[in-house]
Order: C-alpha cells, then structure tokens, then sequence
C-alpha cells in the first residue's frame, strides 16, 4: 500500500514537472513581456527584482518572470513559515530578472520541500504548520497547496509563453 508521504512525493514531483516544462526554453525576452498592457511582473527597484503585489485587484495579466518568482516565492514563504523561523515577508520576496536564475530559484525551492517531505512520516503530515497568514494548517496541506499552485502557474506559464510566440511569428509574417 502506498503511504500519503510517497502520494504527495509523487504529485509534487508531476506538479513540478509541468513547471519545469513551461520553464524549459524560456529566455530574458521572454520573462519580462507583457501580453496586455498593465501586466503584473518584476521591476527593477535599487538594483533588485521584485514581483508586483501592490497593483490595483483585481490582478492583471503577469509575465512569465511574476509567475515564476511567484511560484518559487510562495515555496520559499511556505516553507518559511512551516518549518522554519517565520520571519520572511512579502514585501522582501526578490525574484531573479533572467530566466536562467529564475529557473535555478524554482529548483532550490522546490528540492528544499521535497527534502523536508522526505524527512516526515504520514502520521507527521497531520502535525499543524504555521501559514504566513498566522492560521495553522495539517503539513499535508502545504504541500498539497503548492501541488496544486505549481499546476495552476505552470498551465499559466506555458499559455504566455504560446501567446509571446504567437504575437513574434504574426509581427514577422506582418514584417515579411
């Protein structure tokens, strides 16, 4: 019988993998367009990234860079707040403004998840974690969370990075 840890080791692993797929040819042209005007994404503030949260809601469109650092941002609070000392805060999130390190950034958060997950039990996944919200939720759903928010984002990476193609080869043939 398979145990809940290994259920979620699984699902976070095919989760992962549709982000590691919309990530996988992405460049720096890529990250930061914008398909409509107003879009979410990271913006250079004292020689730092950082994702826009201050817009006004509802959330535009984001770029491939928000969504990315989005996605390895709330792997990185999540953890935080979970197993760690839970001092992180939105506002001090960065995200790296090349695809390159974004791509390394997605990888060290999420092998730090699947570390801790490796190091629990299935009777530990109902033990109650702290949220960077300040509610208590069961382990298991943090990482069903982030199962279920690398799906979302990934399906949203990959639907820009279609729309970034399509918009290049339609002002090439326009151009032509």
């Amino acid at each position: 019988m398979i145990t809940v840890v290994t259920l979620l080791r699984n699902q976070l692993d095919d989760a992962f993998d549709l982000v590691r797929k919309a990530m996988a040819d992405v460049n720096n042209s890529m990250i930061h367009w914008e398909p409509a005007p107003g879009c979410w994404g990271l913006r250079l503030r004292n020689g730092q990234w950082f994702p826009d949260f201050d817009k006004p809601r509802p959330p535009a469109p984001k770029t491939i860079a928000w969504l990315a650092a989005h996605l390895a941002g709330c792997k990185d609070m999540y953890y935080e707040y979970a197993f760690g000392p839970a001092k992180k805060k939105w506002k001090d999130l960065e995200g790296p403004g090349d695809a390159i390190n974004l791509r390394l950034y997605l990888e060290n958060t999420q092998n730090a998840l699947v570390k801790k997950l490796a190091e629990l039990n299935d009777v530990d996944l109902d033990r109650p974690a702290l949220t960077n919200w300040g509610e208590e939720k069961p382990i298991w759903w943090i990482y069903w969370i982030m199962i279920y928010h690398d799906a979302e984002h990934g399906g949203q990476i990959m639907q820009v990075k279609n729309e970034y193609r399509n918009r290049i080869a339609s002002e090439s043939s326009a151009v032509s």
